[in-house]
């Protein structure tokens, strides 16, 4: 079997499960992590006979496919800002559009040298890595409740050869939480998604991801953000700016809770799909 008749072959397996563009999608970044090769190389490489190991490994994944288990847990490894982070079970996958929210922050702040920043929940460590690694001399603090996603951000801060302020700690207690103040940045993106929003989920996000990075109480969907503005307030400096990534029907509910706990310059900000996802604001 060759190179491309084993491609081939994946790719038929996932078409009638995925259909024909997913199935697409997902070959190709399996076996580009499989093999850490790129397109030009791999071009060169498809004549050539597969080797047992890369046939075993495809055909687990297969395997591990047919029942929605993401790509990103098989591979063990995602990209995020351009910088490869490990996943896996206990932490989210990181999305583009928290992508866009680090960009925002990024040029937000581009003529600023060694920012204080802190980032609430911090799971795989992709935000907080990813500021620390292109914003100018940052001392970046982060935490999380759970010891696992810790684990991914120590791991994954160390490939992008950066330090980090790790803390675990329950946001939810705000008064509680001590790991630093005079912040000029905090950032999270904590839950958002209500317990009446997974009938609109993928297996792949329900089965695998972990559930208490994803829902909230649909009685009270803004538990979080209740918790961080508190502590936001009294640990950013003054001119210090909070940013959050948010639930796409939430973002007024989450501008006036910024506004009425005395956050000024409260924006709404759209993400590439055009969906309300963000919120950053100002304390004075």
């Amino acid at each position: 079997m060759t190179n491309a008749d084993l491609e081939k072959k994946f790719f038929e397996t996932l078409q009638p499960v995925y259909g024909a563009e997913e199935a697409a999608s997902i070959k190709r970044y399996f076996f580009s992590a499989l093999y850490g090769w790129n397109d030009q190389i791999w071009l060169t490489k498809r004549i050539e006979s597969a080797d047992e190991a890369i046939i075993a490994k495809a055909e687990q994944a297969l395997k591990d496919l047919l029942v929605f288990k993401p790509i990103q847990y098989i591979t063990g490894s995602v990209w995020f800002m351009n910088l490869q982070f490990r996943v896996g079970p206990g932490v989210l996958i990181p999305r583009p559009e928290t992508e866009e929210l680090v960009t925002k922050i990024i040029n937000e702040n581009k003529s600023k040298t060694g920012l204080k920043i802190l980032d609430i929940g911090c799971g795989s460590g992709a935000i907080s890595v990813s500021l620390s690694k292109f914003m100018n001399q940052a001392s970046v603090s982060a935490c999380d409740i759970s010891e696992t996603a810790l684990d991914f951000t120590r791991e994954n801060a160390r490939l992008s050869g950066v330090k980090l302020n790790l803390f675990q700690a329950n946001i939810l207690d705000p008064a509680n939480v001590s790991i630093g103040s005079d912040f000029d940045i905090i950032v999270s993106n904590p839950p958002y998604v209500k317990e009446t929003e997974k009938e609109l989920m993928f297996s792949n996000v329900l089965d695998y991801e972990p559930s208490i990075a994803l829902f909230v109480p649909d009685d009270n969907p803004l538990i979080f953000y209740i918790s961080i503005v508190e502590y936001a307030y009294n640990n950013l400096k003054s001119g210090g700016s909070l940013w959050f990534e948010i639930n796409e029907g939430e973002g007024e509910a989450v501008a006036t809770l910024c506004r009425v706990n005395g956050y000024n310059n409260v924006e709404i900000h759209k993400d590439f799909k055009g969906k309300n996802r963000f919120v950053s604001c100002i304390k004075y």
